[in-house]
Order: C-alpha cells, then sequence, then structure tokens
C-alpha cells in the first residue's frame, strides 16, 4: 500500500467515526504542532485559573476590610452622636 492510500484509509476513518469534522492531509500535518499549541494554552489557562483565585480572595480581603472600616466608622459616629 502506498503512502497515500494509507493516508486516504485514514481520513475516510476519522471521517465516518465523526461525523460533522473535516479532515484533510494539511491538518493531520499539522496536528503534532496543534498538540503543542493546545498544551501551551492549557498550562496558560491554569495560570489564569490561579490568578483569578488570588484576585478573588484579595478582594474578599479588601471588602472585609472596607467591612470593618465602615463598622468603626458608624460605632464611632454613634459614639459622639452622630449619624
Amino acid at each position: 500500500m502506498k503512502p497515500n492510500e494509507c493516508m486516504d484509509i485514514v481520513l475516510a476513518n476519522l471521517t465516518e467515526h465523526n461525523p460533522g469534522r473535516i479532515y484533510t492531509r494539511e491538518i493531520l500535518a499539522d496536528a503534532p504542532r496543534l498538540a503543542e499549541e493546545n498544551e501551551r494554552l492549557k498550562a496558560v489557562n491554569a495560570e489564569l485559573v490561579e490568578a483569578c483565585k488570588l484576585a478573588k480572595s484579595l478582594l474578599e480581603g479588601l471588602n472585609r476590610t472596607n467591612g470593618n472600616v465602615y463598622q468603626d466608622i458608624c460605632e464611632a459616629l454613634s459614639r459622639t452622636g452622630g449619624e
């Protein structure tokens, strides 16, 4: 079997088992690069998730601090007769 015939069989099988997707020789030839890019993007995504968790934690801390400051101001005003 010639390489082109083998590729035709692979393309036909991929298309048959994955309806709605289009497979070409170019796509298959680019698969290793795309797999590397996918892994890189997964790593970037994981970093973004961690950054978002940190930002959320910082914002929650800031909200608590602001809440405490507001409460302190209210208590000080009530002690002095202010509103």
